[in-house]
């Protein structure tokens, strides 16, 4: 939740719904867009996919284009 609120425009940031090991939903406010955020998360070390207003993010690992 503190990487997301670092990103200029993110007004909030708060788990939801937390599953180990699985799929986790966290709740943001942004003032921006879409791109914007995909783009603060991506430089921040996250594989992002969009869909509409629904970002799935993932921590990038060496199989997945870590450097």
């Amino acid at each position: 939740e503190a990487l997301v609120r670092s990103i200029p425009g993110v007004r909030s940031a708060a788990t939801s719904s937390l599953a180990l090991g699985g799929t986790s939903v966290m709740q943001v406010s942004f003032e921006g867009t879409v791109e914007t955020l995909r783009t603060g998360l991506a430089a921040r070390g996250y594989n992002v996919t969009a869909s509409g207003t629904t970002l799935r993010i993932a921590r990038r690992t060496a199989a997945n284009g870590a450097p």
